[in-house]
């Protein structure tokens, strides 16, 4: 549904949009009323159910948060990859709820893994779900229908994992500026 040349929900538009599926502008208008309105039905009808297949194969997990974890920011990196609509849409205003449902689940999950021990546990759930869904959302923010997008995200995603488990400080001892 987006216009031709035009790969971001900025792009979208009634009239073009109306045209392409095969109806009236003016029938377009009464279901969405303006670009919010459609903004918001894309968002329905792309979005939210795939979030809700996220969610729902994360909990079917919960009793292993490692995995369900790495469930969930796998899946959720393949589609923030390979799906433009799904990924631009959860950078807009409109998307907050969506990404605000993945924050959740994020927390529970990462908050659960803290508990387990198999994960920092000096760092606040809250915080490593913004981190975590901030790595997955915007390393994928431009590479979309890349060759190769899919296997990158999934390898992506285990070294997101791996940087909240063991940081980013190697097993190095750092130097100091008097040793230069």
């Amino acid at each position: 549904p987006l216009r031709p040349g035009h790969t971001s929900p900025r792009g979208l538009a009634l009239r073009p949009v109306a045209i392409r599926a095969g109806v009236t502008t003016a029938l377009a208008h009464y279901y969405c009323a303006n670009r919010e309105g459609l903004l918001t039905a894309l968002l329905q009808e792309r979005v939210a159910p795939r979030i809700d297949e996220l969610i729902a194969a994360t909990h079917a997990r919960a009793t292993q948060p490692v995995v369900a974890l790495t469930l969930l920011t796998q899946r959720l990196t393949t589609l923030l990859a390979t799906d433009t609509a799904f990924s631009r849409c959860l950078w807009l205003p409109a998307g907050r709820a969506q990404r605000d449902q993945l924050r959740a689940v994020l927390t529970e999950l990462l908050s659960r893994a803290q508990q387990a021990g198999t994960l920092r546990t000096h760092l606040s759930g809250a915080y490593l779900s913004d981190t975590l869904l901030g790595l997955c959302m915007f390393a994928y923010l431009d590479t979309h229908d890349a060759p190769g997008a899919a296997d990158h995200a999934a390898a992506q995603t285990l070294r997101n994992i791996a940087l909240l488990q063991h940081g980013i400080v190697g097993a190095h001892k750092p130097r100091h500026e008097s040793e230069s």
